[in-house]
């Protein structure tokens, strides 16, 4: 009687333990890697939020040769916010910002053109009032991002990036009207190109 208690007992753990091991591996898949957030005209901004492991932000990074060989890193970061969760040019708000020549720690100056070749920072706003687009000035210093650290992994080309940005974004069409940004956040310990998963699967 005390051998088929002893037999049952081993069995009861064996089985918690491949239940604990999929809690484990249910938990890996559910971690969260990434994160974004801004406080835009003093109200905390962050993207729409579909489940545990899906927010309608993204990182791209690609990168750039020049004719002399050498090579460049650009990111661009988009970040979308809408009560239907949509992810487009017509969301309520979609902010975005490319970094040109981002290969190292340190302050980038955003103040370049809204072009593939140029560091730029750019809020769409679609809302009562009709659609308004927010840019930043031509080689001015007033919007800056911060690269705090790169996240690379061993056997993958794609390097992800934590940092920081902050700064002044003016309406097209009214100068008058401008947009103030601040405590800007961006960790990407996983470049997510072509889907808004911000966990590691």
């Amino acid at each position: 009687m005390n051998r088929l208690r002893v037999i049952a007992s081993l069995i009861a753990g064996l089985l918690l333990m491949v239940s604990c091991e999929g809690d484990f591996e249910n938990a890996d898949k559910t971690e969260r890697l990434n994160d974004f957030e801004m406080t835009l005209n003093d109200q905390v901004w962050t993207p729409s939020e579909i489940d545990a492991c899906t927010s309608t932000f993204q990182c791209q990074m690609s990168k750039w040769v020049s004719v002399q060989g050498d090579e460049t890193y650009v990111y661009h970061v988009k970040a979308y916010r809408d009560p239907q969760a949509v992810a487009s040019l017509n969301s309520e708000n979609f902010f975005q910002f490319q970094i040109m020549g981002a290969n190292q720690i340190g302050t980038y100056t955003v103040d370049g053109a809204f072009k593939d070749s140029d560091s730029f920072a750019r809020l769409t706003v679609n809302d009562a009032n009709g659609k308004r687009i927010y840019q930043n000035k031509l080689n001015e210093n007033l919007f800056t991002v911060t690269i705090n650290k790169f996240y690379q992994k061993g056997g993958s080309e794609l390097i992800g990036i934590k940092g920081s940005f902050e700064g002044t974004l003016y309406n097209m069409t009214d100068p008058l009207d401008v947009v103030h940004i601040s405590k800007g956040e961006f960790d990407f310990s996983k470049i997510n190109h072509f889907d808004f998963n911000q966990c590691s699967q």
